[in-house]
């Protein structure tokens, strides 16, 4: 055998060929692809579970005893009441109590300008 035979039949060790870059472009393309889709798709699953989330323990039908603490407050604060009769401390509405302040402070304010 000559020189050459045996020179072309050994492999060099290594490869010969060049990479597909179109092939690999294409692959990497797709897993972004599909990496971004799944990235979306979970985004919009978190959202929706959190609006969820917010619907049941926020909006949802008040209880019956905050809906008794209401109304016991409410008529608290706009009924009228004998807190202590000897001191002579009456409990009245909210608005009732704005405006005899309001209507004192004005009669004060006009009797201090000397009008």
């Amino acid at each position: 055998m000559s020189e050459n035979d045996t020179h072309q039949n050994q492999t060099p060790g290594y490869e010969t060929s060049d990479v597909n870059v179109t092939k690999v472009v294409a692959v990497s393309m797709v897993v972004v692809i599909v990496v971004l889709l799944f990235l979306v798709i979970l985004n919009e699953y978190f959202i929706q579970v959190k609006e969820d989330l917010i619907n049941e323990q926020v909006l949802t039908k008040e209880s019956a005893t905050l809906r008794d603490i209401r109304a016991r407050e409410a008529e608290i604060l706009n009924a009228y009441g004998v807190l202590d009769e000897k001191e002579g401390v009456y409990r009245i509405p909210v608005e009732r109590a704005m405006e005899v302040y309001s209507d004192r402070a004005f009669q004060e304010r006009r009797g201090g300008n000397g009008s």
